[in-house]
């Protein structure tokens, strides 16, 4: 498949994405994408993501063998719709949200 980037790439993965993570997010439960497209540090062409999760009841931090399904299908998305960006994940909690998305790239 043709590598593509662009915001109506972008979104037509997070919807394909979105469409997946439905059934699979019991725990921790995905709440938001929060996506900013720019390039990093070497100049590509990226997609930095942000996945707002649910707080855990214990307030403890969840363990990466539940994230990694996320990411997992984050990248799959990208990977199936031809997106030439290349997506940085970040996980935050719930908690957490209310800022500007890190200058990750920049």
């Amino acid at each position: 498949m043709q590598a593509m980037s662009g915001q109506d790439d972008v979104n037509a993965a997070l919807a394909h994405i979105l469409r997946t993570l439905g059934p699979l997010t019991a725990t921790p439960r995905v709440r938001d994408l929060q996506v900013k497209l720019g390039t990093d540090v070497n100049g590509r062409d990226a997609a930095f993501i942000v996945v707002i999760v649910e707080d855990q009841p214990s307030g403890d931090p969840y363990p990466w063998s539940q994230l990694k399904p996320i990411n997992d299908v984050i990248w799959k998305g990208f990977n199936d719709n031809g997106v030439a960006s290349w997506p940085y994940v970040e996980f935050r909690l719930h908690s957490e949200e209310g800022g500007e998305l890190d200058e990750i790239g920049s």
